[in-house]
């Protein structure tokens, strides 16, 4: 049965605890006071990044669809966004007029997951509604890119959209980490839309 996503952030509660177990630990593994002092001074916000990076992945490594909180650079245009986020080529195919479509929202929230191998463009978006998500703002999905490379190891991520004409184009990045291949927008040809096992798509909460 599909159900509904409605993310929820870290609570207080939630922090509060990981600092007692954090502290807990550090108390234990008794490192010298000086040495210590040197890296949070040089190094202090790698640290914690790097901790809660790790506290991401094994989030990831439990659940079905991995949620990420963006913050959208809505002054960028496209390209731009796309070469922040570590696209070593952006294509965009001389078939496709314009841009993808901007959003307004800053704050947002991405949605990774998968559906089933085989289905319709028409079937992919009840999917997307049964779940409580749109397609994913494609600026958002650089932006989780630019926050965090290859969180989503070795499997490429989809969005995608329809134009005025009706016609669908989608965002792809080849893997997870952008930098290795190029970004590509393309037209989405009709029939069914495959998706394989290392493929993820994105959503946005409505």
């Amino acid at each position: 049965m599909v159900q509904t996503v409605t993310p929820l952030p870290i609570s207080n509660e939630q922090i509060a605890k990981l600092n007692d177990l954090l502290a807990a630990a550090l108390r234990k593994k008794g490192m010298p006071r000086h040495a210590v002092q040197e890296i949070i001074e040089t190094y202090g916000g790698i640290v914690a990044r790097d901790w809660v990076t790790r506290l991401q992945q094994y989030i990831d490594s439990k659940a079905e669809m991995p949620i990420r909180y963006v913050t959208v650079d809505r002054s960028r245009t496209f390209e731009q966004a796309a070469r922040a986020a570590g696209g070593k080529d952006y294509i965009h195919l001389p078939e496709i007029v314009g841009v993808p479509p901007v959003g307004e929202a800053v704050d947002m929230t991405v949605v990774f997951f998968q559906a089933p191998s085989h289905c319709t463009l028409v079937e992919l978006e009840q999917y997307y509604d049964a779940l409580g998500l749109v397609s994913a703002d494609p600026l958002s999905v650089l932006a989780a890119y630019e926050a965090e490379l290859g969180f989503l190891d070795n499997r490429r991520v989809v969005t995608h959209w329809k134009d005025e004409n009706g016609d669908w184009s989608e965002l792809i990045t080849m893997t997870a980490n952008p930098s290795q291949l190029p970004l590509i927008v393309a037209r989405r040809t009709p029939g069914p839309y495959y998706v394989g096992q290392t493929q993820w798509l994105a959503g946005n909460p409505k």
